[in-house]
């Protein structure tokens, strides 16, 4: 690259946008990045300072928002997924305005129409342009100015040529394209490169005549084509190269390190467009060896050796193991049929999460990147699991949210496996009382309320989420204190239901409904009873399989570990019958007991769970075992009520229904199944019964 070519489009810049020794530079920009290349010495042609921040800090974007404010900030550069997380940074922390910010320059990869308008709001001083070129063209090549007052809908324009460049879309005989005729991208100008060092065939490949001007130009590899108001559309690569974080790169690259493992046969990469959060990934399908096969860990290794191969930007997001490729008729892979839906998975390989902690982490991460919390894999990284640098910034938030904890994004984005992370949060965090998934962004339909049951967590309502998604907004309300080792004596079904009240916001409660199975009914007939009084009832509750205190409290009633594994195995499905026992010592303490039969069932449990997830499950029904036994009685609330009791309840306590019938002033319904505790929550008359009741208060919506 000559000297001459950098320094065009270094000093283009700063004629184009004024920029003088008034204005300061965050460098952003790994130096093996093109982007480094005008924060160092553009900066200075025009006498600006610069702002250099270090490696720790150049990923933080609290440090981006601090450096921002503190330096005065003037310009920014950066690739659009780093100002996406300045801006979803700024939005978790209630940041309205960045006014010292003159310029934005985004460039390197496709910028989304949304996070121009969002840039815009939070930087109301601050032109934005879009720019593009290839290191070969000297940095950038092209540009587009992109106006607080116009709209874009899909896709950003590529723009005009930059002074002293030019811009050419040409078809396979090197001749210009007419307007909305597809060609491939080339640049030529000043800013075109001499050649690849020492490397005369990709040279020869790269760089061409023109047959018509005889200018010597570069092929990008790129595909566009001309608008009628004269800009260039870009509309992506011809090869398997992509963008990813800004950065080129190759699919080949990928699925070599894939193959590279002794327990991988084949493999193939695929470039997924977005996720929810608007980040393309990578998505790794690949087939055993022998030895892989005789692996009981195989996924997890091959994760490992991949993401020790590769820079993090490059290692696939998901991993699919795959009977085998689909093929074409013509014997061909066939890219476009493969799909998460043609995985299998070793079996043995999916191991149960552990820790509160962990298992708050799941659920969080669940939220953030739009899937059920049974797909995260605890002992996998955040990028391996699916999360981006940008997701990394609602994960941090939701973190944040949930534990009162700070975090910073390069501790979450750092840790090898989420179990470590939940390590982290252990040694430091309490874990909260109440914890909300999912969202009622959808105004047309009611919203559902799903209060946790004795174990504090929410899976077990799946079926419903899946089953009721189509009619209501579906919001769970998780308590991972509740699962946390240690008894707490301030505790009371009265402040617990409290805490998941204040996480509810007011409006619209009178279309929503409140439920709860198990302890999860106390709770919500507490919540409902609240909402009253403050002025904004629930329009229904529903209870599944609830007990009521017990009247008056029992000072003698004790609760046992072997209780606990009764109902334990109850949870995973286990015969009572095979569950062992063992008189324990008095002075052993409850911690003791449950570490003590774990060991004396672990032939049958350790397959179906850990000892630290037995050890939260023992602790949980503990304290909602204490909450119940020492409230007293449940208040009356003023809402209509449905009840649904199991045939196993009812037996055990024949006089529960008229009870219940006395806590409303309203209607109050009975229903019965011929259930369990544990299945009735799959019954299908009873989720019919909740499908037609939400559909009723949709239509009250309209």
């Amino acid at each position: 690259m000559e000297h001459g070519a950098v320094t065009n489009t270094l000093l283009t810049m700063n004629q184009l946008f004024n920029v003088s020794h008034r204005d300061n530079v965050l460098a952003l920009a790994d130096l093996a990045f093109d982007l480094s290349v005008y924060d160092l010495f553009g900066s200075w042609l025009a006498g600006a300072s610069v702002t250099v921040l270090s490696p720790h800090d150049a990923k933080e974007p609290s440090a981006w928002l601090h450096a921002i404010r503190q330096r005065k900030i003037s310009i920014w550069n950066s690739v659009p997924a780093i100002l996406q997380m300045l801006v979803q940074y700024c939005a978790q922390e209630n940041i309205l305005s960045l006014p010292q910010l003159r310029h934005i320059w985004l460039s390197g990869d496709r910028i989304s129409p949304r996070l121009i308008a969002e840039a815009h709001r939070l930087c109301p001083n601050a032109t934005i342009t879009s720019l593009g070129g290839a290191t070969e063209g000297a940095i950038w090549s092209i540009y587009h100015p992109l106006t607080r007052d116009t709209h874009y809908r899909n896709a950003i324009p590529y723009g005009t040529a930059l002074p002293n460049q030019s811009m050419w879309v040409l078809n396979e005989k090197l001749e210009p394209c007419g307007f909305g005729v597809t060609g491939d991208i080339y640049i030529g100008g000043v800013g075109v490169a001499r050649e690849y060092w020492r490397d005369r065939q990709t040279t020869a490949g790269s760089f061409v005549l023109l047959p018509t001007t005889g200018e010597r130009v570069y092929r990008t590899g790129d595909r566009g084509r001309w608008h009628r108001s004269g800009y260039i559309e870009f509309l992506g690569r011809e090869d398997q190269q992509v963008k990813l974080q800004g950065f080129r790169v190759e699919l080949g690259d990928v699925e070599f390190a894939l193959k590279s493992s002794e327990l991988v046969a084949e493999a193939c990469v695929v470039c997924r467009d977005e996720t929810r959060n608007g980040t393309p990934y990578l998505e790794a399908y690949f087939t055993l060896t022998e030895a892989g096969k005789a692996s009981v860990k195989a996924e997890q290794r091959i994760r490992e050796q991949v993401t020790a191969a590769l820079p993090a930007y490059m290692a696939p997001s998901h991993y699919h193991l795959i009977e085998r490729f689909p093929l074409s008729r013509n014997g061909k892979l066939d890219r476009t049929l493969l799909s998460p839906g043609t995985e299998r998975s070793q079996a043995s390989d999916v191991v149960p999460a552990a820790s509160a902690e962990l298992m708050l982490l799941r659920e969080l991460l669940a939220d953030t990147l739009g899937c059920a919390p049974d797909k995260i894999d605890p002992y996998a990284s955040f990028f391996s699991n699916g999360g981006s640098s940008l997701s990394g910034i609602t994960f941090l938030g939701n973190i944040k949210r949930a534990l009162n904890v700070e975090l910073t994004l390069a501790e979450i984005l750092g840790y090898s496996q989420l179990d470590k992370l939940a390590e982290r949060l252990r040694d430091n965090a309490p874990l909260p009382l109440s914890i909300l998934s999912g969202a009622a962004d959808r105004p047309s339909l009611p919203t559902l309320y799903l209060v946790h049951g004795a174990g504090g967590q929410v899976h077990q309502y799946a079926k419903w989420t899946k089953q009721l998604s189509a009619c209501a907004n579906i919001i769970t309300i998780a308590s991972p204190g509740l699962a946390a080792p240690g008894a707490d004596d301030t505790l009371t079904l009265q402040r617990l239901a409290a805490s998941h009240l204040t996480a509810i916001p007011r409006a619209k409660r009178d279309t929503a409904v409140i439920a709860g199975w198990s302890l999860g009914g106390q709770l919500a007939v507490h919540m409902a009873a609240q909402a009253t009084e403050q002025g904004a009832p629930f329009a229904h509750a529903v209870l599944v399989d609830s007990g009521l205190p017990a009247q008056p409290p029992s000072v003698n009633r004790g609760f046992s570990v072997a209780q606990s594994y009764l109902s334990l195995f109850d949870s995973l499905g286990i015969a009572r019958h095979l569950c062992r026992h063992q008189e324990t010592n008095a002075i052993d303490s409850f911690a003791n007991e449950i570490k003590m039969h774990y060991a004396l069932n672990q032939s049958v449990l350790a397959e179906k769970i850990t000892l630290e997830h037995a050890e939260a499950f023992c602790w949980a029904l503990k304290k909602s075992f204490d909450l119940t036994n020492n409230a007293g009685p449940l208040p009356q609330i003023a809402i209509p009520l449905t009840l649904w009791l199991s045939q196993q309840r009812q037996r055990k306590h024949p006089n529960l229904a008229q009870r219940w019938e006395r806590q409303s002033s309203h209607d109050v319904q009975l229903n019965y199944c011929a259930e369990t505790h544990y299945s009735i929550l799959n019954n299908a008359q009873l989720l019919r019964a909740l499908t037609r009741m939400l559909r009723a208060l949709s239509t009250s919506l309209e």
